[in-house]
């Protein structure tokens, strides 16, 4: 018996792992999409001033 249930917790725990892996994956995926849509946000400004040297 002892075998089954450890079984069933590391299935619920397995389960709980594979739902917060989903909603990470689809935050990931609302913010890339975000990003293709606004491209000026992923240049924020010239690319000659990351040359200049921070005063």
């Amino acid at each position: 018996m002892a075998g089954l249930a450890i079984l069933g917790t590391e299935f619920v725990f397995a389960r709980q792992l594979l739902k917060k892996a989903k909603a990470g994956a689809r935050a990931v995926g609302t913010r890339a999409g975000l990003c293709r849509a606004n491209p000026e946000q992923e240049q924020p400004g010239p690319p000659e001033a990351a040359h200049k040297p921070a005063p």
